[in-house]
């Protein structure tokens, strides 16, 4: 599986890259991480405008906001690698 952190280089989206792996990591999830920035993509590919935003899976979980670590742990909880 595949999670896709989605936005330009800015603090909020380091900030969810950075929450995303250690979720991860706590959850003992195993997934390929990757971080889209490029506008194309984001705009074309994921028909965002609101950024932060995470997928898995090409699908779209959360937009334009930081989440907080609870609800983050609660998303990716639902998920297996």
């Amino acid at each position: 599986m595949k999670v896709q952190v989605i936005g330009r280089i800015c603090p909020d989206v380091d900030k969810v890259l950075e929450m995303t792996k250690t979720t991860l990591a706590d959850l003992g999830l195993k997934f390929d991480i990757e971080r889209v920035t490029e506008t194309e993509d984001i705009i074309h590919k994921f028909g965002m405008v609101h950024i932060p935003a995470l997928a898995v899976d090409g699908k779209v979980i959360f937009a334009g906001h930081v989440p907080t670590v609870e609800k983050l742990r609660k998303t990716l909880s639902h998920f297996k690698a």
